[in-house]
């Protein structure tokens, strides 16, 4: 023990007047004995603890006051005692032998038979442990148990909340892309151009933005349905191309045709989700003219309400920044200024947030989901002018316009070029968006992506077939209309064009690539027996699903007998497979294994003729004129 850690050791009860040795849970008479004979410190150490302690007024043990009884549990003391408290005077001692004796001597009564009539079972506590001091006084551990409790559910409580807060901010931090992923060893990322483009942002905010319409956006809903409307009308517009300009359409090259022309997907599933990703695209740029125009008319109440402030604003009152300053109710200001500048919201050199200053941040006001999408999607003019005209097509009830405007608003997208990259355009910097995974929050991978890019290089190509040759006026298109497709086919849907689809085409390619020469390690393997087959961490087990397809092979069989009406078993005809030949290189028309001699099965309609005859429910297809 020294000078500077003795008070871990010490402590002074004011309540009780009393000066308690921690280690030793007892109060100490003469501390300089104590620290001698208990604690071994030197002679000048111990003369300055004595020295510090010596201003506290300590009282003799006699003099020492009692709690009252049930008292509580006094920590310094230490755990308390099991103690034996009798009947008839109280008396409280920790022995046994002691309570037998003072029952005999003092009350005269035996000590046999139940004991337990004599005494009590108590639990106390001492101020002093030896020496004759003990004065024992009964604690309470109902009380204190429940003191204990309550202290300790305010602890669990107060640690839950701060760890609640802690894991809000991580979270919060998780959304915001750092820097790239360690572990992609593709150069998917690098090639995409996201790392730099969404470094900063928050990518649960901008995946929100492109998300399907909710309930109550009546405008943008609408658009989603004509959205999906156009892709459909599209797709079935190609039906009405010739053959030659759906090979041009689908070709990727400036000046070679594609021996496959572009036709409807076979699976209408396929082309459903395809049509899902341009409406993602409408609702998410229609979401950003919604906003601007709604802080617009903010900006424009704010300066009607306060004239003196509009007039000193009057000068950049149609520049984004003044519409910013303008919502003073609004976060979007505050972040705004923080995302060119994060000094702010940064703390050490380690670049990492300083939680303080972002729960301040939050407490100004709601955050801004529209900041990052505002400031990351790009207009030209021309897109703008489209954009509004549509906007404002939505809400009337000319459902003729609307679908014209919301063609020339997505066309003026894909008639674009670009420079000096692609994510320098609209429809470009969506698709880094719809790379943003946000159940995962993270950025999608090459194998992850491919086909969601592949669905929008459908959709651009229908949709550029429709706006170029519309359908209404295909009956009277004439050659120069067609020549004028395939130059505008060259300068905008081609590889090497420098426009959005020319980029799409190129990072398909690159995702395609990726996803042939990565495989597929990790997502599907084996067990070590063969026997479990395991896809996506999903545990495939052979043998039920060789079962299942035994299943419904039979439940198939079962079917076609109840249709033959065989309903015994006996009745019905057993084919084996192994002795039916099937020559699949004879191809003569008009025949197949059936007409083989050898495998015995020509007969086979004349005895399912022979049972509908016999059958009552054969007999039931019998017209009136039995025929």
């Amino acid at each position: 023990m020294s000078l500077n850690n003795c008070n871990n050791t010490l402590c002074f009860l004011e309540d009780y007047s009393v000066l308690v040795c921690k280690e030793h849970r007892t109060a100490v008479v003469n501390l300089n004995t104590h620290l001698l004979q208990h604690h071994n410190v030197p002679t000048a150490t111990r003369k300055q603890i004595v020295e510090r302690f010596s201003h506290f007024a300590t009282v003799s043990p006699a003099e020492i006051e009692l709690p009252e009884e049930p008292a509580q549990p006094i920590n310094e003391l230490g755990e308390p005692l099991d103690a034996l408290q009798c009947k008839t005077c109280r008396f409280i001692t920790v022995n046994k032998d002691i309570m037998r004796i003072h029952c005999n001597k003092t009350h005269q009564q035996a000590w046999i038979g139940e004991k337990s009539l004599l005494y009590n079972t108590v639990k106390v506590q001492s101020f002093f442990r030896s020496g004759g001091l003990q004065k024992y006084f009964i604690v309470d551990l109902a009380d204190a148990q429940i003191d204990e409790n309550a202290g300790v559910e305010n602890i669990v409580s107060r640690l839950l909340a701060k760890y609640e807060l802690i894991q809000q901010e991580v979270k919060e931090e998780l959304q915001t892309l750092k820097e790239a992923a360690k572990t992609d060893k593709t150069g998917w990322f690098k090639r995409t151009g996201w790392l730099e483009f969404l470094k900063d942002r928050n990518l649960a905010h901008l995946a929100y933005q492109a998300r399907r319409p909710d309930q109550s956006e009546d405008k943008i809903k609408l658009a989603a349905e004509l959205t999906e409307q156009l892709v459909e009308r599209s797709v079935k517009g190609l039906a009405t191309l010739p053959q030659e300009v759906r090979r041009w359409l689908r070709s990727a090259k400036q000046s070679e045709v594609d021996p496959r022309p572009m036709a409807r997907l076979q699976n209408p599933e396929s082309q459903t989700v395809y049509a899902s990703y341009m409406v993602r695209f409408v609702c998410f740029y229609l979401r950003i003219i919604e906003d601007d125009e709604r802080r617009l008319q903010r900006a424009i109440g704010q300066a009607l309400a306060s004239p003196s402030r509009h007039s000193d604003s009057s000068n950049s009152k149609d520049s984004p920044d003044s519409l910013d300053s303008e919502d003073s109710s609004d976060s979007s200001d505050s972040d705004k200024d923080s995302g060119e500048d994060s000094s702010n919201s940064r703390s050490s050199k380690d670049g990492r947030y300083d939680l303080q200053s972002r729960r301040a941040t939050r407490r100004q006001g709601q955050v801004d989901k529209m900041k990052d999408a505002r400031e990351l999607f790009t207009f030209t003019a021309e897109q703008q002018r489209r954009a509004d005209r549509l906007w404002s097509a939505l809400g009337g009830d000319d459902r003729g316009a609307q679908m014209e405007a919301l063609l020339a608003s997505i066309s003026s997208f894909i008639f674009v070029t670009y420079h000096p990259v692609p994510l320098r355009t609209g429809l470009f910097q969506f698709l880094a968006v719809l790379g943003i995974d946000p159940e995962m929050a993270r950025l999608r991978t090459a194998k992850n992506y491919s086909y969601m890019l592949a669905g929008m290089v459908y959709c651009t190509r229908v949709i550029a077939a429709s706006h170029l040759l519309p359908e209404s006026q295909r009956d009277t298109e004439t050659e120069q209309d067609r020549d004028r497709f395939i130059e505008m086919r060259r300068r905008y849907l081609a590889d090497g064009t420098f426009t959005p689809m020319s980029a799409m085409i190129s990072l398909l390619a690159y995702g395609k690539f990726i996803g042939l020469t990565a495989g597929n390690s990790g997502n599907a393997y084996w067990s070590e027996d063969k026997q479990t087959f395991y896809l996506n961490g999903r545990p495939i087990v052979i043998s039920r699903f060789c079962k299942m397809a035994q299943d419904l092979i039979a439940e198939a069989s079962e079917k076609l007998w109840e249709l033959c009406w065989m309903e015994n078993n006996e009745e019905r005809v057993a084919v084996d497979l192994k002795q039916v030949v099937d020559d699949v290189t004879f191809t003569k028309r008009g025949l197949s294994f059936v007409d083989t001699p050898s495998n015995n099965l020509k007969g086979g309609l004349a005895w399912m003729l022979k049972r509908v005859m016999t059958i009552r429910g054969g007999l039931r297809l019998k017209r009136a004129n039995r025929q």
